[in-house]
């Protein structure tokens, strides 16, 4: 198999492991400055949303392997477009949780 077929479906299934861990509450796996300001009554659903944005991504990979796969390359650019765009809403989404990006006081 080609790599540009094999790396994306090996990246996604990573993204869905990741995923599934942040989805049960686990969200030590993401960067301490990404969950600062998340209060604890708020993890679950901060981590709810926040998988579901690792899921898009992984679903993103997915089909871009796919498009490659079937030959359709000018699909590639279409599914990082349409899929990163609702992956990144779900991330933003999930950073409301958080008060922001980035929390850099203590």
């Amino acid at each position: 198999m080609r790599a540009e077929i094999v790396i994306p479906i090996i990246v996604g299934i990573i993204f869905l492991f990741i995923g599934s861990i942040i989805r049960k509450g686990n969200i030590n796996v993401i960067h301490d400055y990404h969950t600062r300001g998340v209060k604890k009554k708020d993890r679950m659903e901060y981590a709810r949303v926040f998988s579901k944005g690792m899921y898009t991504f992984a679903i993103m990979l997915f089909c871009c392997a796919l498009a490659f796969y079937l030959g359709y390359e000018i699909l590639v650019p279409i599914c990082f477009l349409i899929f990163g765009i609702i992956g990144m809403y779900f991330i933003n989404k999930a950073q409301k949780y958080n008060g922001g990006w980035f929390i850099f006081k203590k």
